[in-house]
């Protein structure tokens, strides 16, 4: 079964190493079949607004994801994980939830873990909460 994307005029899409955007007056709906690593315009970050460690975090995985190689961006993570965790102690929920998608091999899942860690770190998401309604970047 195919992933259907619904994207605004203007909006933009990015899928591996490249982007899509739509050049419609309307609506239109996009239908991508098989596993490609796909990241929507208000959740993408570039490196000009990663000024925060959450947000260098969030950078990494996501290259890491959109490129498919961890591997390239392992040291940076680990160094940045490193850095955040004596910054800010009550991040390591977070982290370790970033961990263990890493070690599943589920990137995706780790930059969703990843807007968490942003989202705690901006004050958004207070310790110990799990779950908050992610506005993006373009919000």
């Amino acid at each position: 079964m195919a992933l259907k994307l619904t994207l605004k005029p203007g909006e933009k899409l990015y899928v591996g190493t490249g982007m899509i955007y739509c050049d419609a007056d309307a609506i239109y709906n996009l239908y991508v079949d098989g596993a490609l690593p796909i990241v929507r315009e208000k959740d993408y970050l570039d490196q000009a607004h990663a000024d925060t460690s959450s947000r260098q975090i969030y950078l990494a995985i996501q290259q890491a994801y959109l490129e498919n190689n961890f591997d390239a961006y392992r040291e940076s993570y680990f160094r940045l994980t490193g850095m955040i965790i004596a910054e800010l102690p009550g991040a390591m929920a977070h982290v370790a939830e970033i961990n263990k998608a890493i070690a599943q091999s589920k990137l995706y899942n780790a930059l969703k873990a990843a807007r968490k860690l942003v989202q705690f770190e901006d004050g958004i998401l207070p310790e110990g909460q799990r779950s908050s309604h992610w506005q993006g970047f373009t919000a």
